[in-house]
């Protein structure tokens, strides 16, 4: 089954331009076929923005980007902020970079397949997890952002409640010392898990 998270999107291209506000932010974005939440800002998503507390320079992963939207948003609001998204989709790596630039934010986008070839640790991690691709590749997911978290660093994901978010938040608890919903709306919970520094 074609999902998005994924190295060869077989849809056609259908390349748009959309506008969303978020914040006291306008922002413009070119979607397209092939990738998550084409039409433009899901519930989901807007709802994980709005669970993120005021950043100052922490380092920040948008994983599994897609055409960018958390990253960008994120860094526009917080332009202290060192933030990085990654995509294995080639369509998502393409879009991103080009909304980086029509946003007018400096990011730096991986071409990666999980952690792959990112040589570096983050303070934050923030996802809207692929759950088409399937558990093994979304919980895959939690475990290596659990190894790529600094001390004390955050992991916030969001899950629609009716597609696994209990089974998530389970998974999440097999590796994080604290895990908790931080928001809850339109059918979705936001988690957050906390790497607690070693004492």
């Amino acid at each position: 089954m074609d999902h998005y998270f994924s190295s060869s999107p077989r849809s056609n291209h259908d390349l748009s331009k959309i506008s969303e506000h978020f914040g006291n932010e306008t922002f413009y974005f070119f979607t397209d076929a092939g990738v998550f939440a084409k039409g433009g800002l899901d519930k989901g998503t807007r709802l994980l923005l709005e669970s993120i507390e005021p950043l100052s320079k922490e380092r920040v992963l948008d994983l599994g980007c897609g055409w960018g939207a958390i990253g960008i948003i994120i860094s526009r609001l917080y332009p202290q902020a060192d933030v990085h998204l990654s995509d294995i989709n080639p369509r998502a790596l393409s879009l991103s970079r080009k909304n980086a630039k029509a946003n007018y934010v400096k990011v730096t986008v991986h071409d990666s397949d999980m952690f792959n070839d990112i040589g570096t640790s983050f303070d934050i991690i923030l996802t809207n997890p692929p759950i088409r691709a399937g558990k093994k590749v979304i919980y895959e997911m939690i475990g290596q952002g659990y190894d790529h978290l600094e001390d004390g660093g955050r992991f916030y994901a969001v899950v629609r409640t009716k597609q696994g978010a209990r089974s998530y938040g389970e998974e999440l608890e097999k590796h994080f010392q604290s895990v908790e919903i931080v928001r809850r709306g339109s059918g979705y919970k936001v988690f957050r898990a906390v790497r607690h520094e070693r004492r």
